[in-house]
């Protein structure tokens, strides 16, 4: 019961962003098992992300966690065929009886979610703005012609 409330104080301590020396050393560990395992797997760059945002650096962090959006939309084909396999992943570790309190893989896979739904997000920003933009244009060419 003690270990448990103890990695429950943990994981509320991570995702309001303290680190230890340990978290950082563990996810930069994690990143460089999965490179030598299989370079193309996209998780990867997360976990530089997350060794790279607990390190302070926020601009390489969020370097990282775009590769991890665009390497995902490689690997599943698209950012939701990704968020729906993460997704799945995590209901199978919470099956399993583990947490996002208590448990570092299933909280790291929900944050995988959080960043591809993050990314999901902007694409249909960018893509409503697209659509305005060539509205607009051919609202000029009309005036023009």
């Amino acid at each position: 019961a003690r270990a448990r409330a103890r990695a429950r104080a943990r994981a509320r301590a991570m995702s309001r962003g303290f680190w230890t020396y340990k978290d950082l050393k563990e996810a930069h560990q994690t990143y460089e098992t999965i490179e030598a395992a299989d370079p193309n797997n996209p998780a990867k760059h997360f976990y530089m992300g997350m060794t790279m945002q607990m390190a302070g650096q926020t601009e390489s962090a969020d370097e990282h966690y775009e590769n991890f959006c665009k390497r995902c939309i490689e690997f599943f084909g698209s950012i939701l065929q990704a968020v729906e396999f993460h997704e799945k992943r995590l209901q199978d570790l919470k099956a399993q009886g583990q947490t996002t309190f208590d448990d570092r893989e299933a909280y790291n896979v929900q944050e995988m979610i959080h960043i591809l739904r993050g990314i999901r997000t902007i694409y249909a920003i960018h893509a409503i703005y697209a659509i305005h933009a060539i509205h607009a244009i051919h609202a000029i060419h009309a005036i023009h012609a």
